[in-house]
């Protein structure tokens, strides 16, 4: 597609990490201030994070750091830029060589994840002639994908589906929003990438016991 939407969005506050803490707050609208961006609590991360193997620990620390960083950018412009994720895509995959989902998973993730969103998009634009998304998304899942594999980027991309219709819904409800007002999926595809890298398996296990 490669087509670019410069339509102005509903500028949405989702702090990545609150809602990881086992004290912590999820706050979905909020002011402007120094504290929109929160790092993680020790409490919430360094448990899961020290299980890791010691190669695994440096994929999530720059698979993290990406996250925040495309987080904060869509959340403020509107744009995933290519710098982060077309790279992000190579690393990933990488580092699966040698660390968790491995290499085929980590393929595998890349094209369902950027296949996925793209197909959607496509798809959505043929039928209604209106942009579903921009084709950052599409390259940003499939970075996903390269670092976490196929079941992590469907359950990444499950998450962020339920996030982005809640934040509609509440949007429309209080009329801060109407059919036609886009907001940056990217945020919340970093939100949900971030709960699934750390919790993603956890979950799965408790979903497919409770089938």
């Amino acid at each position: 597609m490669g087509r670019v939407t410069r339509s102005r969005r509903t500028t949405l506050i989702v702090p990545p990490f609150e809602i990881l803490l086992p004290t912590g707050r999820l706050g979905i609208f909020g002011d402007a201030g120094p504290n929109r961006f929160p790092l993680p609590a020790a409490d919430g991360f360094l448990p899961v994070f020290c299980n890791m193997l010691p190669i695994q620990k440096i994929s999530r620390l720059l698979f993290a750091c990406a996250l925040i960083v495309l987080f904060a950018i869509d959340l403020e412009h509107q744009i995933l830029p290519n710098v982060i994720t077309v790279p992000g895509i190579v690393i990933g995959f990488l580092f699966s060589w040698f660390a968790p989902p491995g290499p085929w998973m980590s393929l595998a993730g890349i094209a369902l994840g950027g296949g996925l969103l793209w197909g959607i998009a496509e798809v959505w634009f043929r039928l209604r002639k209106v942009e579903a998304m921009g084709f950052g998304d599409v390259k940003m899942l499939a970075m996903i994908g390269a670092f976490l594999g196929v079941k992590l980027v469907v359950l990444t991309f499950v998450l962020s589906s339920m996030i982005g219709g809640l934040v509609g819904a509440t949007l429309l409800a209080t009329r801060r929003a109407d059919m036609a007002t886009k907001v940056p999926f990217g945020t919340m595809l970093a939100f949900a990438a971030l709960v699934a890298s750390l919790y993603g398996e956890p979950i799965l296990t408790w979903y497919f016991a409770n089938l």
